[in-house]
């Protein structure tokens, strides 16, 4: 019964990684263009929020979220937009060693969206490959994912004329995407 359901576990991460690896080369393909139209980005965001809380009540993580009172607009693919912040949070809430923050700001012409959380363990080269297909800072989780999630946040981002980075300070990963208006 254990190795039957030990192969189930292998069949389901292989089935994730092949939809993930397809999903990227699709993105990353010349001819994939994305519907670029004004989109507000808040309302994105708060959405994708409202999606995650079942799993961050599961984790006891209590999201901080620092969205100003204005609607702000960007020119980006509502879908794209999305599945990049699904992406983040999934990787925040997933590593997360306590709270996750999430902030939006409009600032010199750029509109940039933070989501940062707790680690331990992490280094500044590994936060330096975040973004590189199969990644995966901590080997111990192969489980939880395929190491992917980051990489098509990135093509997304690219596909949008925006972009991403992450940076660690004070045991805090920062990932922040910026779209420029």
């Amino acid at each position: 019964m254990e190795l039957l359901h030990l192969t189930k576990k292998q069949g389901e991460r292989l089935e994730i990684l092949i939809n993930d690896f397809f999903e990227l080369s699709t993105i990353e393909s010349v001819d994939y263009r994305l519907k670029l139209e004004p989109t507000n980005i808040k309302k994105a965001i708060q959405e994708v929020i409202i999606s995650f809380h079942d799993r961050f009540k599961a984790k006891n993580i209590q999201p901080i979220i620092d969205l100003p009172p204005q609607e702000i607009e960007i020119i980006a693919d509502l879908s794209a937009v999305t599945r990049v912040l699904e992406n983040i949070l999934s990787n925040a809430e997933k590593y997360s060693d306590g709270d996750v923050n999430i902030f939006l700001k409009d600032e010199n012409n750029n509109v940039v969206v933070t989501i940062e959380n707790n680690v331990s363990n992490l280094t500044q080269e590994s936060v330096n490959q975040i973004f590189n297909r199969f990644y995966m800072a901590d080997l111990s989780r192969l489980g939880d994912g395929a190491g992917l999630g980051l990489s098509i946040a990135k093509s997304f981002m690219e596909k949008m004329n925006g972009s991403i980075y992450a940076q660690l300070y004070d045991e805090k990963l920062s990932i922040s995407c910026k779209w420029y208006k």
